[in-house]
């Protein structure tokens, strides 16, 4: 009867070990998963975010064609934008951005916004021409992608 119940404690030790392992595994498939899903979402949020700056910048330089002919102005200092309320609402409507956006700079020899920040849903796109010179023939454009974490506040 003694090597029986020994047996039986050998048994019970050695299922419990193996539910362990298998348990510890399990959690670390899952943390993996968790850990390339939150990476991926990321990824994926932060090329939106592009995107939607791309857009902005775009539909800028179209309304700064269509301002020479019509004579509407369509940059103003005084605004956070940088862009007149017209040109702000006009740059919302074609691109479809819900973000805000601000200009930094205007490269006025192009016609094009020399750097623009974007800004929405805890990232900061900055995008800027690289330098090139006159002697520049294709855009050159350096993006920067930032993701704002509240650390901590009340």
């Amino acid at each position: 009867m003694n090597n029986r119940a020994s047996s039986g404690r050998k048994l019970d030790s050695a299922f419990w070990k193996r539910l362990a392992a298998g348990l510890m595994i399990a959690v670390l498939i899952v943390a993996a998963a968790v850990a390339a899903a939150t990476y991926y979402t990321r990824q994926m949020e932060s090329r939106r975010m592009l995107r939607e700056a791309k857009n902005v910048r775009t539909a800028a330089r179209l309304l700064k064609l269509e301002s020479y002919g019509g004579g509407a102005e369509l940059l103003d200092e005084s605004r956070d934008s940088g862009f007149s309320e017209t040109a702000e609402q006009e740059i919302r409507r074609l691109t479809g951005c819900r973000g805000d956006f601000y200009l930094l700079s205007w490269d006025r020899s192009h016609g094009a916004p020399e750097s623009l920040l974007y800004v929405e849903n805890g990232y900061m796109v900055l995008v800027k021409e690289k330098d090139g010179g006159a002697e520049r023939y294709a855009e050159e454009l350096s993006f920067q992608i930032y993701r704002i974490d509240k650390i901590s506040g009340g």
